[in-house]
């Protein structure tokens, strides 16, 4: 903890600095990692909190968060499903890692991010492979 709140660590990546899954939507309490989170949520009903600001994930979302934003999930229904990559900046070469959150709802780019982010969950065994995908999915946000 720091500061009384919670600062998740690199417990779910992998030694290359890496990790894709994806789930349902769950409420979750406002924390931060050390790493780069980067979600793409189908609509649900509630909101998700980025450093103090709501967003409302009525359409499809990707979320672009560094390692100092602090967030929170706020479902106010089940079932939604989102999918995650997480990742170092040493995976994306620090100069290039972005510095602040983004967020993506234009359809052209989901377009093209949505199914980066499945087969990144889809085929996260191969190293490789997700490392390309990942990069692909940042530069697409920025």
């Amino acid at each position: 903890m720091q500061n009384g709140l919670p600062i998740l660590g690199v417990d779910k990546l992998e030694r290359d600095g890496m990790f894709a899954e994806c789930g349902t939507v769950i409420p979750f309490h406002t924390h931060c990692h050390t790493y780069f989170e980067m979600l793409l949520y189908q609509p649900f009903l509630g909101h998700v909190t980025v450093n103090g600001q709501l967003v409302e994930i009525s359409r499809p979302t990707v979320l672009l968060l560094t390692p100092s934003d602090f967030h929170s999930t706020h479902p106010l229904s089940g079932g939604a499903v989102y999918y995650k990559l997480c990742f170092t900046d040493e995976l994306v070469a620090a100069h290039k890692a972005p510095s602040h959150p983004l967020t993506v709802t234009a359809p052209d780019a989901l377009a093209l991010l949505s199914p980066l982010f499945i087969r990144a969950c889809a085929d996260r065994g191969d190293r490789p492979y997700l490392a390309a995908l990942i990069r692909a999915a940042v530069m697409t946000a920025e």
